[in-house]
């Protein structure tokens, strides 16, 4: 089933954590570390690009070499591609670890969301995870559950179908020998080529890239139509020139080569055009993020020679095809009826309903590209406008971990309080708080399991609750109503009453009569007593279900200090872009080893929250406006072309005495029925495609009835402005002035 090494499966196992890179001249680092199997890279079939790559004599159960492997990209930026990095040590977690190897350039891991910057032994972990000191006794014990991923290589003939089913084997009997070890867990399969995301987080990023290639689809449909349309209308109205060319001789083979390269010259320049969009285009979309964390730029697109041959495959083919058959229509001009006419021969009536269904395919895929621009418009207008439960406004974030510098209980409140009482100190500042967490900031959940004194829960009822640790001030930082009761002072510390506060719908829920201050929750393994109730907020997204949420005291809890990462949150009076320098040069004073995750402001992190749907409205919006803009000269050109052929027709009208009024409601009624097709067909396409979106929109529904009626009236409107300008401008012109150029 898979292939083997000394008679055991190849397989590599790999486990993500962060560390902090010391440096004594530009400050710590923070990096996400992946340590590996010894097999690792052996199994991958990668070379090093310098020194060499980590061993299986590296990782040794009980031992292990305190060796590292640098990505290429961390030792070209932070170590300058110095090539005598090989050999020196560096300092990860305040481990001593020797540079042994660079990874080759252009590998970055597995995963498309998770980058790793280096690569330490599966073995040395445990020095590693100075946030869990007891891991060390707990580093072999299977029920500890720190593997991330495991990689196989099958043997030839061996299907993913029956690896899958061999390891679902494996699980259940694991499950039967240690069910408290194993719990509910079971196992993932999937091929490397299509593994993007951990199993639950790619469903949303392979419908948002699915949707983007069919936009960009739908728009190449679209300009292919109207340059169809567009070309039909000008090989008629060419029919007395191509007429004469045959005439003196000309064979209409070499007339067809004639109208089939100016179509690929068009097609040519357009493709350079688009060219010059796309790499516009790719330098706008490098600063937004997929679903899933995914930022585009990490995705590494550009215009590399592969995508150039695709382009000009694509320009010349669809140049080709879109305009072969208007070449050969203008090819089959009839000699003698072209000469006779006069300035715009008449197209056949096939050629005219030809051109009207291509104008109701264009009517159609417009609606179907405005329908999701206006879903994901009104999708940003709802977030934007939502009710997040506290004020983004004015507030800076920071995270830092002291875990990863050796920092224990004591030291670690003692620094949170130093860096608290200096920001309060410093100008712009009027609220500062340390916590676990802050809303909408992925990671630092903290589940666990409670119970309500007096609350009776239902036999299929979980009572669990995630834990946010905070300092006194947090409510007021963020501008947290208190609903009741009072927020933590300096009293509830490590000799007071443990204490908590209790998000609204927690306390609505278990203590319905509004009795939730004074009240007792059992968590942890201790009794919590209740002092206030804040208002819910949102965590995960904007579109999360409420759930519990419990606020303690960070100083009752100093060893999460000392574990977990926290983030400073300052409010500022001012801009809160300033507060953030403000708080990394107060880490930095107090000691330079401490590396910060990230820095955002809390107006950031909304936008960050709809930066899909923020990268959909305004590509959808782009292609949409394009659509329309398309639509309009298709229909236009349509109605020009019919009134030019109609011109000595109108003129006879006008002088009989039939109104220009009359005259242009028979052009618009001409058109209405391709419009009428296409609003209809790109309604019913809108609604089946905009089901792939739903997962994607907040606060609107893939059906809405607004979004669906304010497109079908912008394009009808826009419709008879197109039909009506064109059909003015002939009809203004005197019937003798009309006759007489005939």
């Amino acid at each position: 089933m898979w292939t083997t090494v000394a008679g055991r499966p190849d397989l590599a196992a790999t486990s993500l954590l962060p560390a902090s890179l010391g440096d004594e001249e530009r400050g710590a680092r923070l990096l996400t570390v992946q340590s590996v199997s010894g097999n690792y890279f052996e199994l991958l079939g990668l070379a090093p690009a310098a020194g060499r790559l980590l061993a299986p004599a590296d990782d040794v159960f009980g031992g292990g070499s305190a060796v590292t492997v640098l990505s290429h990209a961390l030792w070209q930026s932070h170590f300058g591609g110095d090539p005598e990095i090989v050999g020196r040590a560096i300092r990860l977690n305040g481990t001593a670890f020797e540079v042994v190897g660079v990874a080759p350039a252009g590998y970055e891991g597995l995963r498309i969301d998770v980058k790793p910057e280096l690569w330490v032994p599966m073995q040395t972990l445990a020095s590693l995870r100075t946030d869990d000191p007891g891991f060390h006794e707990r580093f072999g014990e299977r029920g500890t559950r720190w593997i991330d991923l495991l990689v196989g290589r099958l043997s030839p003939g061996a299907s993913v179908d029956a690896a899958r089913a061999e390891l679902l084997a494996l699980s259940d009997r694991l499950a039967e020998e240690d069910p408290d070890a194993r719990g509910p867990r079971s196992v993932t399969v999937d091929p490397l080529a299509g593994y993007i995301l951990p199993a639950g987080r790619e469903s949303n990023f392979r419908t948002f890239v699915l949707v983007l290639g069919g936009t960009v689809g739908l728009a190449l449909l679209l300009c292919c139509a109207n340059l169809a349309n567009l070309l039909l209308a000008r090989a008629a109205t060419r029919r007395r020139d191509v007429g004469v060319r045959l005439a003196i001789g000309a064979g209409r083979a070499r007339v067809v080569r004639q109208l089939v390269t100016e179509s690929l010259l068009l097609a040519a320049v357009g493709g350079l055009a688009g060219l010059g969009v796309a790499a516009l285009l790719l330098a706008v979309l490098g600063r937004f993020d997929l679903p899933g964390s995914v930022s585009v730029a990490s995705l590494g697109v550009s215009l590399d020679p592969t995508m150039l041959v695709f382009a000009g495959v694509v320009t010349l083919g669809t140049g080709l095809l879109f305009g072969l058959a208007p070449a050969l229509e203008g090819g089959r001009t009839h000699l003698v009826g072209a000469l006779r006419s006069g300035s715009g021969a008449r197209g056949g009536g096939r050629l005219a309903r030809v051109r009207k269904l291509l104008v109701a395919l264009q009517v159609g895929l417009c609606f179907v590209l405005l329908v999701g621009s206006g879903l994901f418009v009104r999708t940003l207008g709802e977030g934007f406008s939502t009710e997040l439960g506290f004020r983004p406004e004015g507030l800076a974030l920071t995270r830092y971990n002291l875990s990863l510098i050796g920092y224990g209980a004591a030291d670690a409140m003692a620094f949170v309080d130093n860096v608290e009482e200096r920001l309060r100190a410093a100008p712009g500042v009027s609220a500062v708080a340390t916590s676990t967490r802050v809303p909408l900031q992925s990671g630092g959940a903290m589940g666990f399991f409670f119970r309500v004194d007096g609350y009776e829960a239902a036999p299929d009822e979980e009572l669990r609750v995630d834990l946010v640790f905070t300092t006194p001030g947090y409510p007021a930082a963020l501008r947290l109503p208190v609903l009741a009761g009072r927020d933590f002072d300096a009293s509830d510390g490590p000799g007071g009453e443990q204490v908590a506060i209790v998000s609204r719908s927690m306390a609505e829920r278990y203590w319905p009569g509004g009795a939730a201050v004074g009240g007792t929750v059992l968590v942890g393994g201790g009794a919590v007593r209740v002092v206030g109730v804040v208002e819910n907020t949102t965590w995960n997204g904007l579109a999360d279900e409420v759930t519990n949420y419990m606020y303690v005291p960070l100083a009752q809890s100093p060893s999460t200090a000392a574990s977990a990462f926290l983030t400073v949150a300052a409010r500022a009076d001012a801009a809160p872009d300033a507060a953030l320098g403000t708080i990394r040069g107060t880490l930095a004073d107090l000691d330079r080893d401490v590396s910060i995750a990230y820095q955002s402001t809390m107006e950031d992190m909304v936008a960050d929250v709809l930066m899909p749907q923020r990268m959909g409205a305004l590509l959808l919006s782009a292609f949409g406006l394009l659509a329309l803009v398309l639509s309009v000269v298709g229909i236009a050109g349509v109605v020009s072309y019919a009134v030019t052929q109609q011109r000595r027709e109108i003129a006879v009208r006008v002088a009989l005495g039939a109104t220009k009024g009359s005259i242009r409601g028979g052009l618009l009624a001409s058109m209405a029925l391709p419009v009428a097709l296409g609003v209809g067909a790109g309604l019913l396409a809108a609604r089946s495609l905009s089901k792939l979106v739903e997962g994607l929109l907040f606060g609107v529904r893939a059906t809405d009835p607004v979004t669906y009626m304010a497109i079908t009236l912008g394009i009808v409107a826009v419709s008879v402005v197109a039909t009506l300008v064109p059909a003015r401008a002939a009809t203004g012109v005197e019937p003798a002035e009309a006759l007489s150029a005939e």
